[in-house]
C-alpha cells in the first residue's frame, strides 16, 4: 500500500494567479523552443 498524501488547494482566479500562469506558460514555451533548437535551456533566476 502506498503511503502518499495529497493536498487539495483552492482554485484561485485572482490577478496574481493569472499573471503567474501567463509567466509560467511563456517560460515553458521558451524552454521548449530552446530544446528544439538544440540549446540547453537556462534554469534559474
Amino acid at each position: 500500500m502506498a503511503h502518499t498524501a495529497t493536498i487539495r488547494l483552492a482554485s484561485s482566479n485572482g490577478l496574481f494567479a493569472r499573471l503567474f500562469a501567463a509567466l509560467d506558460r511563456a517560460l515553458l514555451s521558451w524552454a521548449n523552443a530552446a530544446i528544439r533548437r538544440g540549446d540547453i535551456p537556462y534554469f534559474g533566476l
